[in-house]
């Protein structure tokens, strides 16, 4: 089965892996507005160049707000791997007992070609979810209103108990991609709102980098301090 919530590639590692320089220049930015905030010695010498006690403010707000979207963020993703996931190991429950009753339609149904054509017996099967979904409940919906197919079905082995028991399986398939869509959705929010926040904080991290480098160009263990190479 193939879908976009079951998908596996080697995206995850690249993911990890933008998530640790993200972290890292997070870690590298804090040392740059703790060291210069207010009280500090290097913060008053930036005052000159207009780092005001508000304008240093500014910075740790942007700096706290990043860091907090950041985990946030973070949060968001393990709620959508963790939906992904309980919907692919669903998807396979309901999909192998639905290919079984399948199967058994195909030799029970063999006759009855009205009721083969409204359960969408033959043909291919589809593999997207939604595909899938409208397959599945023709299957169930048109045997469950059709006494004589459910007969045979039962002439098989297939209760009615069994084959609702099964339809309960597929339906639960659509509470659990509705869920995992949220998920994502909520995901993909939360990664907006931190990436703006993160591009604000850079703009102002940037313009004190540079101010720092001429303020403290002949004082490099300043320039140390703030985690600025010389």
């Amino acid at each position: 089965m193939s879908d976009e919530t079951t998908k596996k590639d080697g995206t995850g590692t690249k993911r990890k892996a933008a998530s640790r320089t993200k972290d890292d220049w997070l870690r590298s930015t804090r040392i740059l507005v703790e060291n210069s905030g207010i009280g500090t010695e290097i913060g008053a010498a930036l005052q000159p160049f207009g780092y005001t006690a508000t304008r240093l403010a500014e910075g740790r707000t942007l700096l706290d707000e990043a860091e907090a979207l950041t985990l946030k963020q973070k949060s968001e993703y393990g709620q959508r791997y963790e939906a992904t996931e309980a919907m692919s190991r669903a998807w396979k429950n309901a999909d192998d007992a639905y290919l079984r009753d399948l199967k058994i339609a195909r030799i029970a149904l063999r006759d009855r070609t009205r009721a083969r054509s409204a359960m969408m017996v033959d043909g291919p099967r589809n593999n997207s979810i939604s595909g899938w979904l409208a397959q599945t409940n023709a299957f169930y919906g048109n045997l469950f209103n059709d006494e004589a197919a459910l007969a045979a079905m039962a002439g098989f082995g297939r209760t009615l108990e069994a084959l609702k028991a099964d339809w309960d399986l597929v339906r639960d398939i659509e509470a659990k991609d509705a869920a995992s869509r949220k998920e994502s959705g909520e995901a993909r929010g939360s990664t907006m709102a931190r990436d703006k926040k993160v591009d604000e904080l850079a703009r102002w991290a940037s313009d004190l980098r540079a101010i720092a480098k001429i303020a403290f160009a002949s004082d490099p263990a300043k320039l140390k301090t703030l985690g600025i190479t010389p």
